[in-house]
C-alpha cells in the first residue's frame, strides 16, 4: 500500500520532521511535509493526503485544532497524532477528537509507524 499512499507530516520540530519524512519516503510513500497546524490544514486542502501525521503540541494551530479541523474537512481521512509528553491524557483527547492512532516521540521503532499508518488507512477503509 505505501507506494500508492500520501502522508501528511505535520511537526514544528524539523529534525523530526526531516526523519520522519525520510523514513516514509525510503519505505515507498508520497510525503509532504508542514512546519505547524496552520500549514498542515492548508496543505491538506490543496492535496488531499491519504493519511496525516500530526505532533500535538505545536504554536499557532496545535494537533488537537488540525485534528477537529480535518475532521471537518474530510472526516474519512485518518489521522495518527505524535506527542514528545506521552501525556494519556493527550491521547485519549486527540483520539476523542478523532485521531486513528497515536504515537510518542521519540519514535524509535519506525516499524511502528509504518504499521500505525496502514492500521489507521484500514480503520478508514482505504
Amino acid at each position: 500500500m505505501g507506494e500508492r499512499c500520501t502522508v501528511l507530516v505535520i511537526d514544528d520540530d524539523s529534525l523530526v520532521r526531516m526523519t520522519l519524512v525520510a523514513y516514509l519516503e525510503d519505505s515507498g510513500y508520497t510525503v509532504i511535509e508542514a512546519a505547524d497546524g496552520e500549514e498542515g490544514v492548508e496543505l491538506f486542502r490543496k492535496l488531499l493526503p491519504d493519511v496525516v501525521l500530526t505532533d500535538l503540541r505545536m504554536p499557532k494551530l496545535d494537533g488537537f485544532g488540525v485534528i477537529a479541523a480535518l475532521q471537518t474537512l474530510s472526516p474519512k481521512t485518518p489521522v495518527v497524532a505524535i506527542t514528545g509528553t506521552g501525556d494519556p491524557a493527550a491521547a485519549t483527547e486527540a483520539l476523542r477528537l478523532g485521531a486513528r492512532g497515536f504515537l510518542t516521540k521519540p519514535i524509535i521503532d519506525f516499524n511502528e509507524l509504518e504499521a500505525s499508518i496502514e492500521r489507521a488507512l484500514a480503520a478508514a477503509g482505504q
